[in-house]
C-alpha cells in the first residue's frame, strides 16, 4: 500500500535523505513487530 513522506528541509543532501528513509523504515518495522506481531519490510524510495 502506497505512502507518501514529506521530508521538510531545505537543502538536504542525497546521503542525510538516505539515512532519513533508513530511519522511518526502522521506526515503522519495529512498530509494526511490537504492536501487531507481524514482520514487515519497509523500502522508501524518492518520488519522481
Amino acid at each position: 500500500m502506497p505512502a507518501t513522506v514529506t521530508i521538510v528541509r531545505p537543502n538536504i543532501t542525497r546521503e542525510e535523505e538516505t539515512k532519513v528513509f533508513e530511519r522511518i523504515s526502522c521506526t515503522l518495522e519495529k512498530i509494526m513487530a511490537k504492536e501487531y506481531g507481524i514482520k514487515t519490510k519497509f523500502t522508501l524510495t524518492r518520488a519522481r
